[in-house]
C-alpha cells in the first residue's frame, strides 16, 4: 500500500502571497500530497 505524504504550506505573514501563487503554479505536483497548515486555507483549486 503507497502511503500519501503529507506537506505543510507555512510561510511568515509577508510571505504568504507568494506562497499561495507558488502553490496554485505547482498545483499539478502538490495534488499528489495531503496539504495543511495555516496558507492552506487560502488556496482554492
Amino acid at each position: 500500500m503507497k502511503q500519501i505524504k503529507t506537506v505543510a504550506l507555512i510561510a511568515h505573514d509577508n510571505k504568504k502571497q507568494q506562497m499561495i501563487d507558488w502553490a496554485l503554479k505547482n498545483k499539478e505536483m502538490l495534488s499528489k500530497f495531503t496539504l495543511c497548515g495555516p496558507c492552506y486555507n487560502f488556496i482554492t483549486y
